[in-house]
């Protein structure tokens, strides 16, 4: 691995250099700016080292430069002067990919920003330090098909640009303070395939128009979004990761047996209601299933039981009944089961994961019994075999004698009716034939 600082005349010695990549070292110092004065340099990747100190703006005049990544430094951007890199790279008119995530830039992001190469791809400037609102001018970049902005300390709306980035790919922007709605022009976005915006403050409702997108992964997670999960998700059949919680959604969870590529499904900390739906079960991939605290009532599905790469199962802080599907105890890969803070009950199915307290949670369901001595649940009520044959007597005999006393009741009024009939007619009969005498 290589390392120390790089020779400040190293453009000047390799003047016909085309390519320089020396990522994944131990470099530090200055960028030389003497790079300025190798004309032929197409890309610079210095990724991964610990360079420092402001970008020069002699990369400017590097006009056949199509890549430069200078990620994963310690490089800074402090005042404006520090800044004056970026218009510099507008004469780049080639650049494609300007990387620079996870250094120590800050303050807010030129406006400089929309003059860069049209032919732009990717921008990278997640982790960093940068603050305001995103200039209006990010919206010109229209050949973008990346941007990152996450982990920084931005804020305000994204709705006056957003829409504009009609080849984006990639979203970023997690971890920010963006507030306001996620703006319906978003569904200008049509060939979004990632989006992270989770960990802001964006409110209202999910744009229904994500689930017509070919979305593989979706993160709004940690916000103060509202109303309910758009009915058309269950139509995101290329879908691996979706994670809306810890928002304010309501309603019931969406039918999602049509995404069978997913593999990571977080609900929890939402005011969901319904059943979970059995349709879970077909969604052979998953491996980690998080819906706790919600509002979720009725059973367990049995078909969980066909999710042999579940590794992570936590519906806990709900309002679940029956009793735990004894199919759990068949998935291999669960090692966390947590059914904590429910409404279950009946006996704790055992010989499987169930009998290793370690891996499963069970407090709070006052109807448990049985099961592994590590769950400490008390034991369930023994019934004898006499006890059985006299549950099912009474269950047979108490019938049979309520109808025995009805078919007896209705015998005896009938038998009432004819009697009292038959003394009138006497009685009539006697008063005809003696005559009545004081």
């Amino acid at each position: 691995m290589l390392g120390k600082a790089l020779p400040s005349n190293i453009g000047d010695l390799l003047p016909n250099l085309k390519e320089l990549t020396l990522g994944g070292n131990m470099f530090e110092g200055h960028l030389p700016a003497s790079l300025g004065n190798a004309p032929g340099l197409e890309m610079i990747d210095f990724s991964d080292n610990s360079f420092s100190g402001p970008i020069p703006t002699s990369f400017g005049k590097l006009v056949n430069l199509t890549i430069l990544n200078l990620e994963l430094n310690q490089l800074e951007a402090r005042d404006s002067r520090d800044w004056e890199f970026l218009s510099a790279l507008t004469n780049c008119a080639s650049l494609r990919i300007l990387s620079l995530s996870n250094n120590q830039l800050e303050g807010s992001i030129p406006q400089s920003v929309g003059n860069l190469s049209p032919s732009l791809d990717t921008l990278l400037w997640a982790g960093n330090s940068l603050t305001g609102q995103v200039p209006q001018a990010i919206g010109k970049l229209s050949s973008l098909t990346g941007l990152a902005l996450g982990g920084n300390k931005l804020s305000g709306t994204i709705e006056g640009w957003v829409g504009n980035l009609k080849s984006l790919v990639l979203l970023h922007l997690h971890s920010n303070s963006f507030t306001g709605p996620i703006p319906s022009s978003i569904g200008n976005l049509a060939q979004l395939t990632y989006l992270y915006a989770g960990e802001n403050d964006f409110e209202g409702p999910i744009p229904a128009s994500l689930g017509n997108f070919p979305l593989l992964k979706l993160d709004l997670s940690y916000n103060n979004l509202q109303g309910y999960i758009p009915p058309n998700f269950g139509n995101l059949q290329e879908l691996i990761l979706l994670n809306l919680s810890h928002n304010n959604l309501q309603g019931d969870i969406v039918q999602i047996s049509n995404i069978k590529q997913l593999t990571i499904l977080d609900l929890s900390s939402n005011k969901l209601t319904g059943e979970i739906p059995d349709s879970l079960g077909h969604c052979y991939g998953l491996v980690t299933v998080q819906m706790d605290q919600n509002i979720l009532v009725g059973n367990i599905p049995i078909s969980f039981g066909n999710l042999s790469s579940l590794g992570m199962l936590n519906l806990s802080h709900n309002n679940l009944s029956g009793s735990i599907p004894s199919t759990l105890n068949k998935l291999q890969s669960l090692s966390n089961l947590d059914l904590s803070y429910n409404n279950l009950l009946g006996e704790i199915p055992r010989n499987g994961l169930l009998e290793n307290a370690t891996a499963v949670s069970l407090d709070g369901n006052w109807g448990l019994c049985g099961g592994a001595m590590d769950l400490h649940m008390p034991p369930c009520p023994a019934v004898s075999g006499r006890s059985e044959t006299e549950y099912y007597l009474v269950r047979t005999l108490i019938p049979l004698f309520g109808f025995m006393s009805l078919f007896m009741l209705i015998y005896f009024i009938i038998t009432g009716k004819k009697t009292s009939g038959r003394t009138n007619l006497f009685l009539l009969s006697f008063g005809k034939k003696f005559p009545r005498v004081s």
